[in-house]
């Protein structure tokens, strides 16, 4: 359903799902900017450089990879898995071909994108989210980067401790827990308590 209009012509359909998804990323962009504020970095005595990757790392990401569905270029992560030896080698020299031009490939940001019903009434645009399913090489690198990233941000403290989402050995079940010991901790010392969520 579009509009109140049924739509049949897969063509169309697909059209249609397809801008009714980037209009939902541009108003979301849009309303993330109105509401960024200027965020205060504390300075970090050290640089942020990408080293090489080493083919013993590149491995180590390959065997991690769950078994999921291929993307565009229908290479799954089990045949990556199978063949991560013979891979290993271009794999590196790819990733830290990235890391040396600062260039990501256009052939990596390539997603097949499979609209999923929120509710499980699929006729309905405002029912649909979009899943992106990337290319597996993509994921290697992508993991490659983001490992570099954490270590590093963690290593030097740039993330606060009131950060849970998205950390290891941290989630909503710790930040729960982290507001439970406050309110205890203020209600113990006899101080009222408010939340605000």
């Amino acid at each position: 359903h579009d509009n109140g209009s049924i739509v049949t012509d897969e063509l169309v359909m697909a059209n249609t799902i397809n801008k009714f998804f980037m209009k939902s990323v541009t108003d979301t962009v849009k309303d993330q900017r109105k509401n960024t504020k200027s965020i205060q970095f504390s300075s970090v005595p050290y640089s942020f450089v990408l080293e090489d990757a080493d083919e013993n790392e590149v491995a180590t990401i390959i065997k991690s990879l769950k078994n999921c569905a291929a993307g565009y270029d229908e290479i799954n992560s089990t045949d990556v898995k199978e063949l991560c030896k013979e891979l290993c080698p271009m794999l590196c020299h790819l990733i830290n071909s990235i890391i040396r031009k600062g260039k990501y490939p256009n052939a990596f940001k390539f997603a097949t994108v499979t609209p999923i019903s929120k509710s499980g009434n699929s006729n309905e645009l405002n029912d649909l989210r979009p899943i992106s399913i990337l290319s597996t090489f993509n994921k290697i690198t992508e993991k490659f980067l983001y490992s570099r990233l954490t270590n590093y941000i963690n290593k030097n403290n740039l993330i606060s401790s009131n950060q849970f989402g998205f950390r290891p050995k941290s989630s909503t079940e710790t930040a729960a827990l982290e507001v439970v010991s406050k309110i205890k901790k203020y209600l113990e010392k006899k101080k009222i308590v408010s939340i605000v969520f």
